[in-house]
């Protein structure tokens, strides 16, 4: 979801992604991500946490002759180090770093929503931070590809929505073959203006931890960096986060809207 606090109190909003992807660094190992945290990142950092996760293949969007159809986003299967996660301690913000990316996370604790102007500013300058690394440490350069930045919603049932077949009152365009439809998952991607990325959408049903039921409202828009068009990194994710805005509250009903812009 977008950021919508300028429009909604409480929006649904439940995790927010920004992310850049560049040319591989050969050199980067895990130990550099650990130099970073202790060397480049600030006191509000210093109880962080590292942990391992699974590389994130490159994905590229691509158009005309380029496209596979079955495929939007083609993966590129690079060789090289996991992917490193510094969680905060409190346990809202969290920088992941691979050879190949740079990603910055808003998750939601007990705080509202911070807005996108204020993650984005984080991004950039946490992103300045590791640039400063990369050339300190001989890691070569980085050399920016593509721009990246999701949202993802949670819609509990209980207020909006008491069976599947009611997701209608929250998304009223959405086909459902059936009144007592169990479950239901869609995809959808839907090109930027001038070829210059994708918005990718997800829908699906979901039980959390504790077993509550949700409908998943995710958002991903992604596209290339290339400055020699004008296309940079900033111009990118500003596209990116007004494209879904843009589809969130065209897709989503006023009851909903009344609902999240009220205590």
């Amino acid at each position: 979801m977008a950021d919508t606090t300028k429009e909604l109190t409480f929006p649904p909003v439940v995790e927010t992604v920004i992310g850049v992807q560049f040319e591989r660094l050969p050199k980067f190992s895990a130990g550099h991500a650990g130099w970073f945290l202790k060397g480049y990142l600030t006191e509000e950092w210093a109880d962080a946490t590292m942990q391992d996760a699974p590389r994130i293949d490159d994905q590229f969007e691509r158009f005309g002759a380029q496209r596979k159809w079955a495929q939007p986003a083609i993966m590129m299967r690079n060789v090289g180090p996991e992917r490193v996660q510094i969680v905060r301690a409190d346990g809202e913000r969290m920088i992941q770093i691979q050879d190949t990316r740079f990603i910055y996370n808003w998750q939601k604790r007990e705080n509202r929503y911070p807005t996108f102007e204020i993650l984005a500013q984080e991004f950039y300058s946490l992103l300045g931070h590791f640039r400063r690394f990369v050339q300190d440490s001989k890691l070569t350069e980085i050399k920016e590809n593509q721009w990246e930045i999701t949202y993802i919603d949670h819609i509990p049932k209980g207020d909006l929505w008491q069976e599947v077949g009611d997701w209608e009152h929250v998304i009223p365009d959405l086909f459902l073959p059936a009144p007592n439809t169990d479950t239901i998952s869609g995809e959808w991607a839907i090109p930027i203006e001038e070829e210059r990325g994708r918005v990718h959408i997800q829908l699906r049903y979901g039980l959390l931890a504790d077993v509550s039921e949700i409908m998943s409202l995710n958002f991903t828009a992604r596209g290339a960096v290339r400055e020699s068009l004008g296309w940079g990194l900033e111009q990118g994710i500003d596209l990116g986060h007004s494209a879904i805005e843009r589809l969130f509250f065209g897709m989503v009903s006023d009851q909903a809207k009344a609902f999240w812009s009220h205590p």
